[in-house]
C-alpha cells in the first residue's frame, strides 16, 4: 500500500480550490502546490511503502466550498495514471481557523480502473474551516472485487428554468451507455456543478438496474444554485467470483 498526505490552507472567502496532489521521494522533501483560486497552499507526502501504483500515478485535485447555508463541502477529484486498477482509502480532517480540528471524514473506493477518473465527496457540517488534511491509501483489493466502470460513457446534459427573480433550477441529465460486458451491479453517480471554474454544488444519484452491453441507463440531479456547467463520475464495483 502507499499513503498521500496533503495539508490545505483555505482562506475565508473560499469557494473553489483547485491543485495536483502529488507525491515525493523517500527524502520526504515535499512538493508545494499554489491554489490560485483562494491564494492557500498545499503540501504533499508519501510514505515510502511500495504497492503495485507509484504515487505519481494518481492525480488528485480538490476542490473545496461552502454551500448557500455554509455547510462545508470537500470534492476529491481522482485520476489513475496507471495500467493497473488499485482502491482508495481516504481520511479527511477538518480544521477552523484557531487550528483546531473540527470534524473527521472517511470514503473508500474499492475497485479504481486504470486511466479512469471518480471522485469522492466529504462534508463538514460543525463550522466554516480554514484548513484541511487528507490521507489516501492505495489498496490492492484485486482478491475482492472487480472494476465495472471502466466500459461506460456518459453525455449529458443540462437543462435551467427559471424559478424566481433570483433563482434558477439547473437539471442535469446523464445517459450512460455500456460498451462492454453485462453489468449487474450498482453504479453511483456524481455529479459537480460549477459556475464558471467555481464549483458551487454537488449531488448523486445510483442506477440500480443491469445495462446490458451496447444498452442505456438514464439518470437526473437538480441543483437550485447558480450554475452553467456539470462534471460526471462514476464508482463502482463487482464481486470477485
Amino acid at each position: 500500500m502507499k499513503k498521500i498526505l496533503c495539508i490545505v490552507l483555505v482562506l475565508l472567502s473560499i469557494s473553489f480550490c483547485s491543485c495536483s496532489g502529488s507525491g515525493t521521494n523517500n527524502n520526504q522533501k515535499p512538493i508545494e502546490n499554489t491554489i490560485k483560486n483562494n491564494g492557500g497552499k498545499g503540501e504533499a507526502t508519501v510514505s515510502s511503502e511500495e504497492y503495485g501504483v507509484d504515487e505519481e500515478d494518481i492525480k488528485i485535485t480538490p476542490y473545496a466550498y461552502y454551500s448557500s447555508t455554509n455547510n462545508g463541502y470537500l470534492a476529491l477529484v481522482f485520476y489513475n495514471t496507471s495500467t493497473k486498477t488499485c482502491g482508495l482509502d481516504v481520511n479527511v480532517t477538518f480544521f477552523d481557523y484557531k487550528n483546531k480540528k473540527l470534524d473527521d471524514s472517511h470514503d473508500s473506493i474499492r475497485a479504481f480502473p486504470a486511466g479512469s477518473s471518480t471522485v469522492l465527496i466529504f462534508n463538514c457540517f460543525k463550522g466554516k474551516f480554514k484548513k484541511y488534511k487528507y490521507e489516501i491509501e492505495t489498496q490492492d483489493n484485486s482478491k475482492s472485487y472487480v472494476p465495472i466502470t471502466q466500459n461506460l460513457q456518459t453525455t449529458v446534459k443540462l437543462n435551467k428554468e427559471k424559478i424566481s427573480l433570483n433563482s434558477d433550477k439547473t437539471t442535469a441529465v446523464v445517459n450512460v451507455k455500456n460498451n462492454g460486458k453485462a453489468i449487474d451491479d450498482t453504479i453511483k453517480v456524481h455529479f459537480l456543478f460549477f459556475k464558471g471554474n467555481k464549483l458551487v454544488d454537488t449531488n448523486n444519484r445510483y442506477i440500480y438496474d443491469s445495462i446490458n452491453p451496447k444498452k442505456s441507463a438514464k439518470v437526473e440531479a437538480i441543483s437550485y444554485e447558480n450554475c452553467d456547467s456539470v462534471k460526471v463520475y462514476l464508482d463502482g464495483y463487482g464481486y470477485k467470483k
